[in-house]
């Protein structure tokens, strides 16, 4: 089998002298990042900020770009990276399309909320797309007064995380009181009601 042609696609994106593709999450990551595009398939760590806040930033202050599309899929993960994102994405001045597909939950639904108040940025899920709200979990560790200092932060920062449910879709307040202690599960058409996407696809 002849794979030359994909070869040089991947030496474009990646660089000369590769002994062996990459891994197809890697090789679709760079591809789409050549057409401004992101993916976002992983549960969200501190690697996002490289794979997904500066890249984003320079998009959208690059004034060739006219157009940013966003892939994203998760399980979650760390609310302090996440919301680096979540920032980023309300103040895009770039036309910008978030695209859920499979699952985004917890973190990930915070994500694809973001762009709730941001003209500039829809949000589209796929019919078989499923949404996840619920409160965080933290590990407590430590002495007395460093678990009991972690654990008012923990209160204060899930008042935060209220907040932006609550300003970011039309889930109210009363809603949200009896579903913040429960895993609160959304089809595509749950989240479309609750304006925490646009369109389903």
């Amino acid at each position: 089998m002849n794979n030359k042609p994909e070869r040089d696609f991947v030496d474009d994106i990646l660089g000369e002298g590769l002994t062996s593709l990459p891994l197809p999450s890697e090789y679709q990551y760079y591809k789409h990042l050549k057409n401004n595009c992101i993916v976002i398939n992983d549960a969200i760590d501190e690697g996002i900020i490289e794979s997904a806040c500066i890249p984003l930033l320079e998009m959208d202050q690059d004034p060739n770009v006219k157009e940013i599309t966003i892939y994203l899929t998760s399980c979650g993960g760390s609310t302090f990276y996440g919301f680096a994102l979540c920032d980023i994405i309300d103040r895009l001045t770039t036309h910008t399309t978030i695209i859920v597909i499979g699952v985004c939950a917890s973190m990930g639904c915070l994500i694809a909320m973001s762009g709730h108040n941001n003209p500039n940025v829809h949000v589209k899920a796929y019919r078989s797309a499923v949404g996840l709200i619920h409160s965080g979990s933290q590990y407590l560790e430590g002495n007395a007064h460093s678990v009991k200092d972690t654990f008012e932060f923990n209160a204060r920062y899930e008042e935060y995380i209220k907040k932006y449910i609550l300003s970011h879709t039309t889930i109210d307040a009363d809603l949200y009181d009896k579903i913040e202690r429960y895993e609160y599960w959304m089809t595509a058409e749950d989240m479309l009601k609750h304006e925490i996407i646009n369109e389903i696809i």
